[in-house]
């Protein structure tokens, strides 16, 4: 199975990303006339510049409201959370989010849809337009900057997510399961061009995935969250070497060891959900 085109860094790039620090933090969500629930229980976490970190847990444990605190989209009932010390918010132009939806606007091309977080920052025009080719070129869409999303495949419209995202450099990068509704083999290849562009860029990452074999291959530390209220309960570190091939790691040894450890605490986890 081919990748698109893009050749590896010869070694990892140094850490730019910011130093995320949840701490404490516990969150309710409350409906008319019922009793506020406890989505997430007190849960503390601190990911350091330029780590990669995966969030892996039954469904509604609390991956995504921890991820949405983080972004600072959801204000949480107690603790605190910063990026670089200072409260996270929402609209910060260091942060990217990435949703399992492309969400790209239908009447923009692909090269406008990439464009458009630089027009937002007054980036001059010129300069905006060679950055998203750029990047669209980068991940294998470089022939097709002129086409609506009606024109690209599911795939194609995710990488040009992925690019829109990654074209202003965030320090930090937010991924709610980016590549789940993608089949097998896109899937495959979308992780092995993120990997490039991060082990490059080497922002802090937190990624949201129910597959425990994206997460290994991917991350440098997997936080397991037990089933509802959400809470932490096993942090694994990941020493697989980098740069990483996502290929080669599935007939690694030590790829299958951490399978099965990590499996054998998270099956638990999904049967007391």
């Amino acid at each position: 199975m081919s990748s698109p085109s893009m050749s590896a860094p010869e070694r990892l790039g140094p850490p730019r990303g910011a130093r995320i620090e949840v701490s404490d933090v516990y969150q309710y969500f409350a409906s008319p006339g019922k009793e506020p629930v406890l989505a997430v229980d007190t849960t503390s976490l601190v990911i350091e510049p330029g780590e990669f970190v995966c969030f892996v847990g039954p469904s509604g444990c609390g991956k995504t409201t921890v991820l949405n605190q983080i972004a600072g989209l959801v204000k949480p009932t107690g603790g605190t959370v910063t990026l670089d010390g200072k409260t996270a918010k929402e609209g910060r132009p260091d942060v990217g989010y990435l949703l399992a939806r492309d969400g790209l606007l239908p009447w923009r091309t692909a090269l406008g849809n990439v464009m458009l977080p630089m027009e937002l920052r007054g980036t001059p025009r010129a300069e905006a337009e060679h950055r998203a080719a750029g990047m669209l070129e980068t991940v294998g869409l470089g022939k097709f900057l002129h086409s609506y999303p009606s024109q690209l495949s599911h795939g194609m419209r995710q990488r040009t997510a992925l690019s829109r995202t990654l074209v202003v450099e965030p320090t930090t990068i937010l991924m709610d399961e980016p590549f789940s509704a993608l089949d097998a083999e896109t899937r495959l290849r979308l992780q092995g061009v993120f990997l490039k562009l991060w082990e490059h860029h080497r922002s802090s990452v937190c990624f949201v995935t129910h597959d425990l074999s994206e997460a290994i291959v991917m991350a440098d530390r997997i936080l397991v969250f037990g089933a509802r209220p959400g809470k932490i309960i096993a942090d694994y570190r990941i020493n697989l070497e980098r740069p990483r091939n996502v290929l080669e790691l599935q007939e690694n040894d030590q790829y299958h060891h951490y399978f099965q450890e990590i499996w054998s605490v998270l099956r638990k986890e999904l049967a007391a959900a």
